[in-house]
């Protein structure tokens, strides 16, 4: 004897994850919309200005400075880790010498926390302190400003982001080829 339909067991198994989806994504997302719409500092009451923020946003240079460097960033970024990536997983997928290592050496960084991620390349771009230019200066290479400049910064954080999630990318592509065979 059936006790609930399946139409029913499929509802009431999806329903605990709409739940936590709707609570910890939907809302917040619908909740921040409707701040965008006010004027509100954080404390004190919220005052309704329609769509004064979004008006202000074409005359504000650092939203077009922000969004052209998130523009770089994301061309960057997807033009060298994907095929990157794709290459590593070819690599690996032949059965050479120092294969385990060498997936163990490219997904490490896809395993340490972001803030050290970036700790570690700033301790390697800083313009002052960094090792980058530590080692190019006594070779005759001016000081480059890697971060915080107007030109490098985009292109340096790219290259952190694909450093830091080749490794996983290899790995998706990896398990992928895994599934085709040899032939």
């Amino acid at each position: 004897m059936v006790w609930v339909s399946s139409r029913w067991k499929i509802a009431i198994m999806l329903l605990p994850g709409l739940i936590f989806f709707t609570a910890f994504l939907v809302y917040p997302v619908l909740y921040a919309v409707g701040f965008s719409f006010t004027d509100f500092a954080g404390f004190g009451a919220a005052t309704f200005v329609g769509l004064e923020n979004y008006l202000g946003l074409g005359a504000d240079p650092f939203f077009w400075q922000s969004l052209q460097n998130t523009v770089i960033i994301l061309v960057v970024s997807l033009a060298v880790l994907i095929p990157a990536s794709f290459s590593l997983a070819l690599l690996l997928r032949r059965q050479a010498r120092g294969g385990g290592l060498l997936r163990a050496l490219v997904f490490g960084p896809a395993i340490i926390a972001p803030i050290l991620i970036g700790l570690i390349w700033v301790f390697i771009l800083d313009p002052k302190i960094g090792l980058l230019n530590r080692l190019l200066v006594p070779l005759g290479v001016p000081e480059i400003q890697w971060i915080g400049g107007d030109t490098l910064t985009p292109y340096a954080v790219s290259l952190v982001f694909i450093w830091s999630s080749i490794g996983f990318a290899m790995t998706i592509f990896y398990a992928g080829l895994q599934l085709l065979p040899p032939t």
